[in-house]
């Protein structure tokens, strides 16, 4: 089984360059209407948790996400060129897009929250699309003993 995982390298490689180009797009897209809504009358000055408004997390989240977005591209460009560190990035950003995720979840589900009875359209707050995210970090996972194996042999070359 490990040899047919080790085998689609490439393949899963592909798929997930391809689900984060997507994801770029998306949160790139979410980072702008954030911003857009942070702008509209009826969240303006509208209280939220603590001391901040709901347009000032609005804001928050923009920049969020326009970093998720950023963080993406750039676990995006990386693999296409063949680091390795590409993989690390994308995994890291796919971890962010949940962790945000279920932080968004979490504060909409709060019946004290300014947004719990009319949140803004955003994919933070779509459970389902958080598929998207845990796929492309399983795709880019390898078998460390293979991995650790693959390793051990080319020192070992390299000493002969």
């Amino acid at each position: 089984m490990t040899e047919r995982w080790a085998a689609t390298r490439e393949i899963r490689r592909r798929i997930a360059i391809a689900l984060a180009t997507a994801g770029v797009f998306a949160w790139a897209g979410e980072a702008f209407g954030a911003w857009a809504s942070s702008m509209e009358s009826k969240f303006v000055g509208l209280p939220y948790l603590g001391s901040m408004t709901a347009d000032e997390v609005l804001r928050l989240a923009a920049l969020a996400f326009a970093l998720v977005a950023i963080l993406l591209t750039v676990g995006v460009v990386l693999p296409a060129r063949r680091s390795r560190m590409g993989r690390f990035t994308m995994i890291a950003a796919c971890a962010l897009v949940l962790l945000g995720q279920a932080l968004s979840i979490t504060l909409a589900a709060i019946p004290i929250d300014a947004f719990f009875y009319q949140p803004p359209s955003s994919l933070a707050f779509d459970r389902p699309l958080m598929i998207f995210p845990l796929l492309t970090i399983l795709l880019l996972l390898e078998n460390t003993t293979d991995a650790a194996a693959a390793t051990t042999g080319a020192h070992e070359a390299a000493h002969e």
